[in-house]
């Protein structure tokens, strides 16, 4: 059939298809947009800015490509002083992990909700489509995880709530375990030590989701005193591509009176919050934060920062501590002197998901020895806008003694990426009941335990 179509083309047909074809393979190479910068001096409390390269005809993509954990390269490399083992497999998307007060571990095992996914646009579903996700339809539950005999491999599992949409974020207050879909908050009766609960929830109130839902998790954390419930939710798409209104409620941390399960918007402009923690000594609440693509490969960067009520981080219409975004017009000079600074740069594109405090009650009071004691770990899914890629780790950032974040961050675990293989993408993060830290690899359905060696 292309034969006789190309039969049926006049010379100068064939010619200028044959140019159109050429352009369209060489395009990625003659105009990907590089970084410049040195990716180190993207990070910090002072990271080198560039200007957005908006110019660029061809987006920049590289994904990589999922090849899964083998004998040449059985697990991720770690950092001298630390080893890394397997605590867990045979898992099915795990994206996030909490510890109960009795040492278990809960995993949500979930994948972006179906409808969502026909949506992002094309750079998107290749993505799923390159780490076998595409047609993975979401566990939609959560299991759980049991080590009965202390050996730091996990030797028992059970399915401890299904049937849920997309579940991501758990937090535990007494006897009531709170779980967060996409698309709601639900309460469920919990007792200590059981293995599966099958009593009905309560949904404490919805979310905001649609089938346009780029950014489809939602993390929560209870405050120190249990009264409040911190919701992380996401934008619908990049930069409100679909127009604000889709955008209601969202790119914002919700705060939730568990008295009267009100809820008010806590910090905005945040275009994608996902790990959140209270700093163990002065209670701070902090955030790592996922920022916009398609503006260059040194450009925007994600950050670390501390959240406090009524901070604006300027997304959509800026970024940064207030440098416009040009596909915004018209700038409201106001607004633009409203927004927050973000405390710490981890790099562009490096996708951000957990937060850990070393020695944190709330996660299992992670201990992995003096050079790590003061900081929070950070797992980086890894970039997909970047070339050359970042993130594919879990870094270190050292904290001072007044809870601020400082200095570079130190890579603990890395090579889940090496050049266009990709071995694992490090996601929910948590403490055992050991100290340890466990990582969820979502692509390789494992667990990896971190731990002094």
């Amino acid at each position: 059939m292309l034969k006789n179509i190309w039969n049926r083309m006049s010379n100068r047909r064939r010619l200028l298809s044959g140019m159109l074809l050429l352009a369209c393979i060489s395009a990625p190479v003659v105009l990907r947009d590089r970084a410049h910068v040195p990716f180190d001096q993207v990070t910090g409390t002072k990271p080198v800015l560039t200007e957005p390269r908006w110019h660029r005809l061809w987006p920049v993509f590289n994904p990589g490509r999922f090849v899964g954990w083998s004998d040449d390269h059985k697990k991720p490399e770690t950092v001298s002083g630390l080893k890394i083992s397997l605590f867990a497999d045979k898992l099915f998307h795990p994206q996030w992990l909490y510890l109960l007060p009795n040492g278990d571990i809960l995993v949500s095992e979930s994948n972006a909700p179906i409808s969502s996914r026909h949506k992002p646009g094309f750079l998107k579903r290749l993505f799923w489509h390159l780490t076998r996700r595409e047609k993975d339809s979401s566990p939609d539950r959560i299991v759980l995880l049991r080590d009965s005999n202390h050996d730091g491999k996990a030797d028992q599992k059970s399915i401890f709530i299904d049937n849920l949409h997309s579940p991501f974020g758990i937090a535990l207050k007494g006897d009531r375990l709170y779980v967060a879909t996409s698309d709601a908050i639900l309460a469920y009766p919990y007792k200590g030590g059981e293995d599966h609960i099958t009593a009905p929830a309560q949904q404490i109130t919805t979310l905001p989701a649609g089938d346009i839902n780029l950014n489809w998790t939602r993390n929560i954390l209870l405050s120190p005193d249990g009264r409040f419930l911190y919701v992380a939710v996401g934008s619908a798409t990049n930069i409100a591509d679909k127009g604000m209104a889709l955008e209601k409620e969202r790119a914002a941390v919700w705060e939730i009176d568990l008295q009267n399960n009100s809820h008010r918007l806590y910090t905005t402009g945040l275009r994608n919050p996902v790990g959140m923690a209270f700093h163990p000594e002065t209670k701070a609440l902090w955030s790592v934060v996922d920022e916009r693509d398609n503006v260059g490969s040194d450009m925007v960067p994600d950050y670390l920062t501390q959240l406090n009520e009524g901070d604006y981080y300027g997304w959509p219409q800026f970024y940064w501590g207030g440098y416009p975004d040009r596909h915004f017009k018209k700038i409201d000079k106001l607004t633009q002197s409203t927004v927050t600074w973000p405390d710490y740069s981890l790099g562009a594109h490096v996708a951000p998901l957990a937060l850990v405090f070393a020695h944190d009650p709330a996660s299992g009071r992670v201990n992995l020895g003096d050079n790590f004691k003061n900081g929070a770990f950070i797992s980086e899914h890894g970039s997909l806008y970047r070339y050359p890629w970042s993130g594919y780790q879990v870094v270190f950032v050292p904290f001072n003694d007044k809870g601020e974040a400082t200095g570079k961050p130190i890579t603990v675990v890395k090579d889940f990426r090496q050049g266009n293989k990709v071995y694992g993408l490090p996601a929910g993060m948590t403490g055992d009941a050991s100290g340890a830290l466990l990582i969820a690899d979502e692509a390789s359905n494992r667990i990896w335990r971190l731990s002094k060696d």
